[in-house]
Formats: structure tokens, C-alpha cells, sequence
């Protein structure tokens, strides 16, 4: 849970996002599949699962889901509203974790199409994991990006 507000070895999520444009999130860097862009449509996309699952219910995804279309790659509004899903995302999995009695050995679906069942920490974990993981390719294509712009 420290981990979403960037303490101890993590960066806060919201400050390697900050004023990251659509322009630059778009961009991707050379010898490597996803943008900026890429990586935090799946994160999110990926929470909105997680979460559901941890909420007690099981999730509708679809596999040829997992990144933006060109069509949404073309307007900036997009982006917005993706940022914003994801500090709200953050937001909730703070709560859940923080507010609520949790019973973490209880076992969930993970979606329509997938019969697997893991238990309430094991989506917690994943979730926290998926984030941390995504973030730090976010961070290190950022850098490669914004770097290579200023030459």
C-alpha cells in the first residue's frame, strides 16, 4: 500500500505521470512495442479487472483488449480521461485496503473467459505488482522519449 504513495524503493505513481502529454505518451521508443500511452491504457484496463475481482465480482474482458486502437491514439481527450481513471484507481485500492475488513483467502474468478480462481491477496498483490511493473517501463520509456526529443 506505501508503495502507491511512492515510499521506501517505489516512485508515487502521479509523479512519474506528472505533465506527461499526449504527444509525448504517444511516441514510442525505438527497438520497443508501447508508448507511454500503451502501457497506461493496459495498467488501467488491468485495475479495472483486478478491482472488480477484488469487489467480488467477475470480470468481462476481452484479450484483444489489451491496448489502445489508433482511433483512440488520435485525440489528446482520451489520454485525459485515462489519467484520470488512473489516479482514481489508486485511490480505490487505497480504501479497499485501508478501510475494509478483508478476507484475503477468499477465492475469486478472474473474468468471463478465464476460470482461474485467486485468492483476494493474490489480486491485491497482483494489482500492486502490475502497477509497479508498468510504471517503471512508463518511467524508462519517458526518459528514452523526453531524452531523445532534445537531441
Amino acid at each position: 500500500l506505501s508503495g502507491l504513495k511512492g515510499d521506501f524503493i517505489h516512485s508515487n505513481p502521479l509523479t512519474l505521470l506528472k505533465d506527461l502529454s499526449p504527444a509525448t505518451a504517444r511516441i514510442k521508443s525505438p527497438g520497443y512495442d508501447h508508448s507511454c500511452w500503451d502501457l497506461l491504457y493496459h495498467t488501467v484496463l488491468w485495475n479495472d479487472i483486478f478491482l472488480s475481482n477484488i469487489k467480488g465480482e467477475v470480470a468481462k474482458w476481452n484479450p484483444s483488449n489489451n491496448w489502445p486502437d489508433e482511433k483512440e491514439l488520435a485525440n489528446d481527450e482520451p489520454f485525459y480521461d485515462l489519467m484520470k481513471s488512473f489516479e482514481t484507481q489508486l485511490r480505490e485500492v487505497r480504501t479497499l485496503l485501508g478501510n475494509q475488513p478483508v478476507d484475503f483467502s477468499k477465492k475469486q474468478k478472474l473474468s468471463t473467459t478465464n476460470n482461474v480462481d485467486l485468492s483476494v491477496i493474490k489480486l491485491y498483490i497482483t494489482i500492486l505488482q502490475h502497477i509497479s511493473y508498468h510504471l517503471g517501463q512508463i518511467a524508462c520509456v519517458r526518459k528514452i522519449v523526453e531524452y531523445s526529443s532534445k537531441e
